[in-house]
């Protein structure tokens, strides 16, 4: 027996339906990887899309309240005081013995809406304890010069919170939290940007007899830190931008 043989023009033909049907397969491969690979990146877009949402949300909390927020403090108080914040229907509270300097972590405590009473639109009472709403200024008179808004002052004795605005040239800090000495709502130091001339408000306990203590010296000061000097006792202050958050509810 003899095997068939094509002729020359039935071998071309067959080569070309090969070639066709090979094309052919390649292209469904092609747009099969094509589909899984989109697919995937999808996935893998939406998930880390998700993630970053989450992180964002509560990193740049503290950003945002600035911007979008309100502040409200207790007025004239000599006790560690509570600083209440409110962001997007919801609220907060900031104690500051409990914000860590070293890893810069500052926890914010969930407050029912429920437990506030309020008496207008810039004041509440919550437990029995008054607290009025804080105007955030965020105008400097130079772009250069340190951030206005909230600072974290951090010293040896502890935390306090101060809020931070420019009168003309001068840098000015108004106590957030008070201590048994200097009140909280009472401007705490002024140091003029042009003449660098710091001051610092002292009293006896209680705020008796308050006077500016000038014995002190400006020794850091970027734009979201600045750092005094008094017989080598330091006082610090980290803009809030600095901390990174966490909710506690």
């Amino acid at each position: 027996n003899s095997c068939p043989i094509a002729s020359q023009d039935q071998f071309e033909g067959l080569q070309d339906m090969l070639k066709e049907q090979m094309s052919e397969i390649d292209q469904l491969d092609c747009s099969c990887e094509t589909e899984s690979t989109s697919s995937t990146t999808s996935t893998t877009t939406a998930t880390t899309t998700a993630s970053t949402t989450t992180m964002t949300t509560e990193e740049n909390l503290l950003v945002t309240l600035e911007n979008e927020g309100m502040v409200f403090m207790e007025m004239d108080s000599f006790q560690k005081a509570l600083i209440i914040i409110k962001l997007g229907g919801q609220f907060y509270t900031i104690d500051d013995s409990l914000i860590t300097i070293n890893n810069k972590t500052m926890p914010l405590t969930t407050l029912s809406p429920q437990d506030v009473i309020w008496k207008n639109n810039d004041s509440f009472e919550f437990k029995q304890r008054a607290f009025s709403k804080v105007i955030i200024s965020k105008e400097a008179p130079n772009s250069s010069y340190p951030e206005p808004g909230i600072y974290v002052k951090s010293k040896s004795s502890g935390n306090e919170m101060a809020m931070v605005f420019y009168s003309d040239t001068n840098l000015v800090g108004m106590k957030l939290t008070g201590s048994a000495f200097v009140p909280s709502s009472k401007t705490s130091f002024k140091f003029n940007m042009e003449t660098h001339k710091l001051m610092v408000k002292h009293a006896h306990k209680g705020f008796v007899s308050p006077y500016w203590n000038e014995n002190y010296e400006m020794v850091k000061i970027t734009k979201y830190t600045f750092e005094f000097l008094k017989n080598g006792n330091q006082e610090v202050y980290d803009h809030i931008s600095k901390f990174v958050p966490f909710v506690i509810e």
